[in-house]
């Protein structure tokens, strides 16, 4: 028979382990309250730091746009308009029969990412059949056309393309390069583009020069010094008077080395400057002579070349980016 000792023994065990049962309860709640603040804190923080961290990389960003460009040779005539004069229909068909030959020339490239870095520099050789021209790209200066020119020359699109044109005074020196077509420049088409244009980027750090323009103050000439890379762009004024409206944003990817310093329109968006090495390539193309290109007239006996096409082919046989 059960004494009472033993009963009120058996009842503290039964306490002790109904407590002992609670408090594992309770631990295991303050361990699952734990784990779950844990995970909350750890979720907290991961959002922070993504927020955080791409509110950072944003802030060292620009946003690019880089529109759907139309094909530059649709606009041209399939013969020559009766409305040309007679002493230029020559020269006007050499001009659109020369279009007909390159249209098939055209190349496409991938669109470049529309959300670049908007400083730092990068390197960029562009070998030639003439020597080496190694650039400095700077993004600060024209951000989305670098990154164009750089996801151009990264796809192949400058492979194997002629400078096409020349030109050399006593007020300056330029060459035109990487325009698969080699139109960008001549009248009526705008220069082949790889299927987008580049925005306009106009440069802000280069000199003024002269006076402005009286019937466009805010076109003022500016110096591009000797060794600068700009890209080429097609844009017009336009004229308000005659109902006509200007043009924008037309750059497909042809470029402008130039060879001397040069007084220009600030339209064309600097991308960089051309290395010590590539200096001297371009002093070959300066020196090399010029030939009539398309669209430009011949000259006249004993008279001098100014504009044309480089005299010895210059190719851009490949180019290399280093980051």
């Amino acid at each position: 028979m059960t004494t009472n000792e033993e009963r009120r023994e058996a009842a503290k065990r039964k306490l002790e382990q109904r407590l002992e049962a609670e408090r594992r309860l309770a631990r295991r709640r303050r361990l699952m309250i734990a784990s779950a603040a844990g995970v909350a804190v750890l979720a907290v923080v991961a959002v922070g730091a993504f927020f955080g961290w791409r509110a950072w990389d944003d802030s060292r960003r620009v946003q690019c746009t880089y529109d759907e460009a139309q094909d530059p040779f649709k606009q041209l005539p399939a013969k020559l308009p009766d409305t040309v004069p007679a002493d230029q229909r020559a020269q006007a068909q050499a001009l659109l029969d020369y279009y007909k030959s390159v249209e098939k020339k055209q190349r496409s490239a991938p669109k470049p990412d529309d959300h670049p870095l908007k400083e730092g520099t990068v390197g960029l050789t562009f070998d030639t059949s003439v020597g080496a021209i190694p650039v400095t790209l700077n993004r600060a200066d024209g951000a989305c056309n670098v990154n164009g020119v750089l996801s151009l020359a990264q796809s192949g699109y400058y492979d194997d393309v002629l400078c096409h044109a020349i030109a050399i005074g006593k007020n300056g020196g330029l060459t035109l390069c990487g325009d698969p077509t080699g139109t960008a420049g001549l009248p009526l088409v705008e220069g082949g583009n790889p299927g987008w244009n580049l925005p306009d980027e106009t440069p802000t750090n280069l000199k003024k020069y002269g006076q402005p323009n009286p019937l466009n103050p805010a076109d003022q000439p500016v110096m591009y010094p000797r060794g600068t890379v700009a890209v080429f762009n097609a844009n017009t004024d336009g004229n308000p008077m005659l109902g006509q409206e200007g043009t924008s944003n037309t750059a497909g990817g042809a470029l402008y080395f130039f060879l001397k310093d040069t007084a220009m329109s600030p339209k064309y968006a600097v991308i960089g400057k051309v290395d010590e090495t590539g200096l001297k390539t371009l002093e070959k193309i300066e020196k090399g002579g010029i030939v009539p290109g398309p669209g430009n007239p011949e000259t006249k006996p004993g008279e001098e070349v100014q504009s044309g096409k480089p005299k010895t082919d210059v190719e851009f046989t490949s180019v290399s980016v280093k980051e």
